[in-house]
């Protein structure tokens, strides 16, 4: 096997010989020397070039065909060795200003191979000769996107300084390029995905993934065709606007959107049909439809490529058998999970599923471990057990579940949980703590916090402490809820 500095020097080697036209046989390597700032000296230069522009055309449509070759083939560390620094492998092409087409494709490999930075470096110079360079603009978004992407799908950390600067990156030239080109579908579906799926701002993506989907929808039957390679990013909007709108509390918004996703993707699956039919699962589910759900989520399971991972689909069949009241098919749907990928959203589920069928104690055992190992959500558990061990009537283990779940949040995100400081109040009323019960109850009215239960909890409450402090000797009434 070849070491690295080898396989480094065949790829020189490669970028010199194959298929090449030798424009110049001493610019191999040689570095890109910066035109003149007189245009007149630049044309100059130009007109006394010692090759032919017939040369370098059929150069640079022989670079982008290799280019491409590979790119289908996915072989990223090949383009990169062989093209760049691309004013030091292609110089002369750089010295005509035939880089711009070369640079934006070097980029987007160097993007694939993790070398964002790289990539970055290598389109600006396009916009220093071209400032309106509509591509250029959209290649540097793009990067930063991805850059951003890659970094939370892989879990790598950014610092919160060059997290700001890829984002300020990527909106200023993705909104340079919607000016220049206010027609395109592409450019505003993305700056979309960056609020919605990096920023987590859905009410900043509505409109992108509204204008993106408009864009599409004025064209012509004949410039569809000609712009066909834009038709996916048209049915992803789709999708997004539809996710959106069910994050904003608009589900039969989300529905419409849906169906039309369905309808305009029937065929393609440009967006996958386990992720759309779980959608729609997703949509009914919080419509109160859950049997209309399961029909969804039941083809989302069936059409999942073998050994994909479909939790997420079985844990929200589950609760919709929940919803329905059928606890039993609902662990049925659990038990489809291997139990080494039930992460703590499906033991939650799981541990509901187990309370509904009267299985308390496994249920509490369940969340006591996931509590326990969960680093990040284990108030999510903890509330659960407050719950249990309230409806059970043992106040005192409910309010200490409760409280750690408060100050967990407290600890680790800087604000209290408002459901785990419900479930506070509850347990010292049930304890007979009501004036504590009342202070807690009042905060939480005043964060305009919406529950279930939680006026009736309070006005009891408020109730129980006008007659203590009247000297009323009666039994304070406990609310279950």
């Amino acid at each position: 096997m070849k070491d690295s500095n080898a396989l480094q020097n065949d790829n020189e080697t490669r970028a010199r010989v194959i298929g090449r036209v030798e424009l110049q046989p001493a610019a191999t390597g040689r570095k890109h020397t910066p035109s003149p700032s007189n245009g007149q000296d630049f044309m100059q230069s130009l007109a006394t070039s010692p090759w032919m522009s017939k040369q370098a055309e059929r150069e640079y449509q022989r670079v982008l065909s290799e280019i491409k070759e590979l790119q289908h083939e996915k072989r990223w560390e090949d383009i990169n060795a062989l093209f760049y620094p691309v004013e030091e492998k292609l110089a002369d092409l750089c010295m005509a200003g035939m880089d711009a087409g070369i640079r934006q494709e070097v980029a987007f490999s160097l993007g694939r191979a993790g070398r964002h930075q790289d990539a970055i470096k290598c389109v600006k110079p396009v916009l220093k000769n071209d400032p309106d360079n509509v591509m250029a603009h959209y290649s540097l978004a793009y990067t930063a996107l991805d850059l951003l992407y890659t970094a939370r799908v892989k879990r790598q950390l950014l610092t919160p300084q060059r997290r700001r600067e890829m984002i300020d990156l990527a909106h200023r030239h993705f909104t340079k390029a919607q000016e220049l080109r206010p027609d395109s579908v592409t450019f505003f579906y993305r700056e979309g995905i960056l609020y919605k799926e990096i920023e987590d701002k859905p009410r900043k993506a509505v409109p992108l993934f509204q204008k993106a989907v408009a864009n599409w929808d004025r064209l012509s039957d004949e410039e569809k065709k000609e712009r066909h390679q834009q038709r996916p990013k048209f049915i992803r909007a789709l999708y997004h606007l539809a996710s959106s709108l069910l994050k904003l509390g608009m589900p039969a918004r989300s529905l419409e959107v849906l169906e039309r996703v369905m309808d305009e993707d029937r065929d393609q699956d440009h967006v996958s049909a386990v992720f759309k039919h779980f959608a729609m699962g997703k949509v009914l589910h919080t419509l109160g439809r859950p049997e209309e759900a399961l029909d969804h989520l039941d083809t989302a399971a069936y059409r999942a490529p073998k050994g994909e991972g479909i939790e997420y689909v079985y844990e929200l069949s589950a609760r919709c058998c929940l919803a329905a009241g059928n606890s039993d098919r609902a662990l049925t749907y659990i038990e489809k999970i291997a139990r080494n990928r039930r992460r703590p959203y499906v033991q939650w589920t799981h541990a509901d599923s187990l309370v509904a069928a009267g299985r308390m104690d496994e249920a509490l055992k369940l969340l006591e471990g996931c509590a326990e190992r969960d680093r990040r959500t284990r108030h999510v558990a903890l509330i659960r057990i407050a719950r249990i061990h309230y409806a059970a009537g043992r106040m005192e283990h409910a309010l200490n579940a409760a409280s750690e779940a408060a100050s967990f949040c407290e600890y680790t995100f800087g604000n209290a949980s408002n459901e785990a400081l419900f479930w506070q109040a509850a347990a010292l009323h049930g304890l007979g703590r009501n004036v504590k019960a009342l202070e807690v109850l009042e905060d939480l009215t005043t964060r305009r916090f919406q529950y279930p239960g939680l006026g009736r909890l309070l006005s009891v409450v408020r109730q129980v402490v006008r007659q203590e402090q009247h000297g009323a000797n009666r039994p304070a009434i406990c609310l279950v809820t």
